[in-house]
């Protein structure tokens, strides 16, 4: 919902600051654009949701202009608030890096030098259940007050389920940067279709966007692929829903419930 952030700052309300590489809807928001380096211009520590290796990656030039690294900017800014004698302001930021990955069974010494470690791997088949196994119906659950079983709620017959797939070619915004603003562009059943534009509303905001007539996505269904702006330019995530799921308290960034209607102005 960063269309509401956007709104605060140009209210005043809030004073945004961002450190970052690229001028995405964050930065253009923002009061103060502070330039951050990319992976390639700083050395750091990296591990994948993906795989059970830890990689070392090396700067291949430094930061261009007046980018600064994270911990650079960090140590400068608790000069300028006064509160650089911090015991974690005065430690090398490379001695935490150490004590952080010496858990994995190697030091930062070692992880230099071989550029690649690979990590014990997890156990993925014991689970914080009664049992330690996968429960279908969920005893863990039944005591915490949830529902054992998944529960399905329609929603009202008036609304769509508007969902967000994650597209292969934007998993992060910077590769907006490489392959472009995703398409403004949802597809819908061709029973659900009302025109080649439409207008995406709910009790949080509104987006326009072009519509496609698709077989393959179910009646009642939006589809729109990816995290970008409608033709106005607007944040599609301005209609998604703010409240915590049920399970674990994770944002409902995936489906969300909007009135589908044809655009009344000409894009």
């Amino acid at each position: 919902q960063g269309d509401r952030i956007a709104a605060a700052a140009e209210r005043g309300d809030v004073t945004l600051a961002v450190h970052t590489p690229f001028v995405d809807e964050t930065a253009e928001a923002a009061h103060i654009v502070l330039p951050a380096p990319t992976y390639l211009e700083k050395d750091d520590v990296v591990y994948s949701y993906w795989h059970n290796y830890l990689v070392y990656n090396s700067a291949v030039a430094e930061p261009p202009g007046e980018a600064m690294r994270e911990t650079h900017l960090v140590r400068r800014l608790a000069e300028m608030l006064g509160v650089s004698s911090h015991p974690l302001m005065r430690e090398d930021p490379w001695d935490a890096v150490d004590a952080a990955v010496r858990g994995t069974g190697f030091t930062l010494k070692e992880l230099r030098e071989r550029g690649v470690v690979r990590l014990k791997t997890p156990d993925y088949y014991t689970y914080p259940t009664a049992t330690g196994k996968v429960e279908f119906y969920s005893e863990t659950a039944l005591r915490r007050g949830l529902p054992p079983l998944p529960q399905y709620k329609p929603p009202s017959r008036s609304l769509h389920v508007l969902t967000f797939p994650p597209s292969p070619l934007y998993t992060n915004s910077q590769f907006r940067d490489i392959y472009g603003e995703p398409p403004p562009a949802v597809r819908v059943n061709p029973a659900d279709y009302v025109g080649d534009c439409v207008v995406l509303r709910n009790e949080h905001g509104e987006v326009h966007v072009k519509a496609v007539a698709d077989p393959e996505v179910p009646r009642g269904v939006v589809v729109y692929v990816g995290i970008g702006r409608d033709l106005r330019g607007i944040p599609i995530n301005a209609v998604a829903r703010g409240e915590p799921g049920p399970y674990g308290g994770t944002p409902k960034l995936y489906t969300t419930y909007v009135q589908v209607e044809p655009c009344r102005d000409k894009y």
